[in-house]
Parts: C-alpha cells; structure tokens; sequence
C-alpha cells in the first residue's frame, strides 16, 4: 500500500464555507464562526429601559446575566449628531456596543438603519453625494471599530429599506407599482465612495456589493445579513428581487415575524397604526398556521420549500436565517391596555412563546439565532414581559430551553477549494492526488484529482478529531466526476481502524455528478472520523475529481 504524504488544511473561511455549504446546513457554520455552541442561540435588542444606561447593564436586574447576541440600533449618517458622534472619539459607540455585548456574553449585532436618515420610507435622497458620502463614511468607520475588537460581529443591513426601493411612489406618496430590478434603482455608490467602491455601479445592486467588499475588507470578523422587508405587498416579487439584489452573497438572512406585539396593533394604538394594512399577517395574534406561513416564507432563502402536492421550489438562495426584533408580549386572551399588571405584559404576543417552546421547527429551517426585541418604547420589555404566573417571560423561556437546546444543522467542510482545517490527506494508497487540481472543477477554483496508479487506488482523508454523525439528516454530500462511466467506493469509518460498510456509486461519463449519502446507508456509524474514497476498477490507470465534500448533521 503506497501511503501519501501528508497534505494539512487550510484554516476555515467561514464566509466561504457558508457559501459552499449544502443548502439549509450554514447554521451551524455561522454558530462556529462567532465562537458560539452548535444549538439555536438567542439574543436580545432594543429594550427601551433606561435613557441613562445601556440595556446591557439592566438586563441583570431582570435576571438576564448571559445571552448570545445583543443588537442595538446605528442611526443617521450626520457627522455631528449621527452614532458616530454618541460618544467619543468618533465610532466609539460601536466599540461601547461591543463591550457591553460581552458584559454579558453575547457578540455584538449592529442594526445598519442610516438609510431612515432623512425619514423613514424616504429614498429621494439616495442619489445625493454628499449624503451619500456621509453614509459610506459610517459604515467605513463602524467595520473599522469591529475589527479593533479582533472578535467577531453581526451586521444587519438597514431592514425596511430593500422594502422600500421596491416600491414606486407618485408625488401623494401613493403607491403606483414596483420596481423588480434592482439594478436599475439608482444610488450612489461609486459616485460617493471611490476610495473603496470605485469599480461599483451607482445602483442598489452596487450598494450591496460594496457594502460586502467593505466588510471583507476592513473586518473579516464581521457577518452581514441583507434583510428582505416582508411588507405585505411584496410577498411574491420580493424572493427574486432579493436574488438580483445579491443579498445571497452576504453571510445570513434577516427575517422578522413583527416589530410591533399582535395586542397593541389590534388595540390600534398609537405606536401600532401606520404600518401594514390590511393582509398584514404580523399585525395578528398568530396561530400555527400563521407561523408555518412565516417559516414557508423564510423557506424562500434558506431550505426551499414543498407545495400541497409535494413539488419542490428550491431557495433562490440558502444562508442561515435570524428572527430579529421578534415580539416580547406574552400570551393571554385579551389584547392588552399597554401598561403591565403582574400577570400580564402591556400587549399580548405569542411568538416568543411559540419560537422557544418550538424551537426545532426553527431550526429546521436553518435558523441560527432568534433576537428579541422591541420596536417602540410602548411595547413589551424584559422589565414588563409578565405572564399568567407573575414570571418574566424570556427568563423563564430561556432558562428552560437551555436545559434541552436545540442542535442547529450543520455541514462539516472536508474539501472545498483545498482540504479543510483539521483533516489530513494522509491516508489514501496506490494512487497520487492533487488537491489543488484546475483541470475539472465543479465550484471554485479547485477540485481534487485523484489519478490511480494501480488497480483500486483511493484518496483517504483523516480529521483530527471525530465528526459527529449521529442526525436524523446526517449525510455525506459531495460532488464528482469521471471522464469515462466508472464505479466508486465511499468508505467512512468511525475510527482510524474501523471502515465498514461502504456504498458504491456509479460516475457516468463526463457529467459532474451530485451525491448525497444518508447515514443509514453505512450503519448509522455515530461519528466519522476518516473517509476513504477508491476506484472501483480493476484498470490500473483511471482519473476521477471530487469537490465540495461536506458532512452534514
């Protein structure tokens, strides 16, 4: 048996592997990515308790000590009286978010909402350069503050906003219909950033990319969600626009359920009168099949979705998902008056309730992360979110979900464009392999080409440590191919030492081919710790490739 030498991986870029990765399997990458557990994080946003200090330092009084993701807000783009000049010296507000994010354990999620600048729902502005400039500004300094942390952040990319270019309005501000290329909504980008975006065209599309390329750039720590609005209207153009936009480059989805509790719109009352209209799903007290509505519209950019008739739509593209400004009111069965009684919050809700006591609903649909939140100060707060029992919601949620959390699917990169971090190339025999081969490449740059020298020549991969492969959806996926038809052999093996069974898989010729092996095929083996794959064919020379080989679990 002629061994290989050594070949180490490459460390992880989880932006790329997110990317890569099978579709509906990026949550657990991006859980990895901000150092987190593999199981649905939680975290919480604005919540209105005290002027004079960060929530962050209250959340303690109300038996909050540690969660995984803390949001706040980043408004205007005016140098003088913007985030930028909250504290000081400039920035410093995003550095002071930072810290009191890891006050209490959580990385810091930054709510990009500069495009409300000049009013919220205002786009005539998006065209001027020296606003524009100031803007670009902003966000220049805010990935520059994230870096300084040298720890990673999430950036949530002005929701509402990719809602509302979607719109035409006439001089009333009455909708007259909708704009379904975002290439040709005009903004500057180019025109008012040259020193980073010079290359960008001066359109909604530009800005997507620019923004992108300014975070890689300036902090590769930080994780971007461009965020589809969910406005009612938009439901059915919305996924594709969101698509052109190329927010499927970005790192995860932002969706919302609501920004308002149910109670407090059904009440109308004054902070819960404007938005939505009539259909406006979020504006209700939800019942299941409000939320599996919800879970099939997030579907869209994540897992794809089944119809009645059990026909498949994939996603128009697949990053994990965060439910972000989710209502904090708690059940009951009247609406609420907006002021808290002992056993009730000021409005009721019901999507805390059922997100956490459901959470593996979430997660099957890739959900990485759910974020509480209120979005005025009249609504539910962790100070008032009292249920039937005199108890405060989250905490009493949260304490009883982190007992039994819910694991999040994820998709173990063994080869991508080279071998991943913490597998070696070291185990294959009678054959040579080049794992940086441009002769046959299905994604990337690379594939790897495996040339037999003698008959049943493999490639043996080892990791350095066990994968778990134990799900009820654990798979092997990878991708393959073969100038002429020929017969392969998938071989995991639980330890160094132990590789049975084996699946054999038929190449046909010339034709990149797709594979995806569940577990129960070799055993239900519980981990992987090698995988070995070998030729099948008794001919001493054949030549076959392997790219985007993932574990999933």
């Amino acid at each position: 048996m002629d061994q290989l030498p050594p070949i180490t991986g490459a460390a992880p870029d989880y932006h790329s592997l997110i990317q890569q990765a099978p579709a509906g399997k990026q949550a657990g990458l991006l859980a990895t990515a901000l150092g987190k557990p593999n199981q649905m994080l939680l975290g919480l946003g604005t919540q209105f308790l005290l002027d004079s200090a960060s929530d962050a330092s209250m959340m303690p009084s109300y038996g909050v000590t540690k969660i995984d993701i803390y949001d706040q807000y980043l408004n205007g783009i005016d140098p003088q009286t913007s985030w930028v000049a909250w504290n000081s010296p400039t920035g410093a507000y995003a550095s002071k978010v930072a810290s009191d994010a890891e006050s209490v354990g959580a990385v810091p999620m930054y709510t990009l909402y500069q495009m409300a600048s000049q009013g919220d729902g205002n786009t005539t502005w998006q065209t001027n350069t020296a606003l524009m400039t100031q803007y670009w500004n902003n966000v220049r300094t805010l990935f520059q503050k994230i870096q300084a942390t040298g720890k990673p952040a999430l950036v949530n990319v002005e929701p509402d906003f990719w809602g509302y270019i979607q719109r035409i309005y006439n001089e009333s501000g009455a909708i007259t219909g909708y704009q379904t290329a975002p290439g040709k909504v005009v903004i500057s980008v180019a025109s008012a950033n040259s020193s980073d975006c010079y290359d960008q065209p001066n359109t909604a599309v530009g800005m997507v990319s620019c923004m992108i390329s300014m975070a890689r750039k300036y902090a590769p720590g930080a994780y971007l969600g461009i965020p589809p609005s969910g406005f009612p209207d938009l439901l059915a153009q919305e996924p594709a626009f969101m698509q052109q936009l190329g927010a499927g480059k970005a790192d995860f989805v932002v969706m919302q359920t609501s920004d308002r509790d149910a109670g407090c719109y059904l009440t109308n009352a004054p902070n819960c009168r404007y938005a939505g209209g009539r259909g406006d799903v979020s504006q209700t007290y939800w019942n299941t099949s409000n939320f599996l509505r919800a879970f099939s519209q997030a579907a869209h950019y994540t897992t794809g979705s089944y119809d009645a008739a059990g026909v498949y739509t994939p996603p128009v593209y697949s990053l994990p998902l965060i439910w972000w400004q989710t209502p904090m009111g708690t059940p009951a069965s009247a609406n609420g008056t907006g002021s808290a009684t002992p056993t009730s919050s000021p409005w009721r809700d019901n999507r805390m309730d059922y997100f956490l006591n459901n959470p593996a609903q979430l997660t099957a649909i890739n959900t990485v992360a759910v974020v509480f939140g209120s979005g005025a100060s009249s609504q539910s707060n962790l100070s008032n979110d009292f249920t039937s029992a005199g108890l405060h919601q989250f905490v009493t949620l949260q304490t009883a979900y982190n007992k039994i959390p819910a694991n999040l699917p994820t998709a173990v990169a063994v080869y991508t464009d080279n071998l991943a971090s913490g597998w070696l190339g070291d185990w294959g025999w009678n054959a040579n392999v080049d794992f940086s081969s441009t002769a046959t490449v299905w994604s990337g740059s690379n594939a790897m080409n495996i040339s037999t020298t003698s008959a049943y020549g493999a490639v043996g991969l080892s990791s350095a440590t066990p994968i778990a492969f134990n799900s009820p959806n654990a798979a092997i996926q990878f991708w393959a191919y073969s100038a002429r038809a020929l017969p392969i052999v998938l071989i995991p093996c639980p330890t160094e030492n132990f590789c049975n069974p084996n699946v054999t898989l038929n190449l046909p010729a010339a034709k990149w081919t797709y594979f995806s092996i569940p577990a129960s095929k070799f055993g239900n083996l519980g981990a992987i710790k090698r995988i070995n794959i070998q030729s099948n064919s008794s001919n001493e020379v054949v030549s076959f490739a392997i790219d985007q080989l993932f574990i999933v679990n």
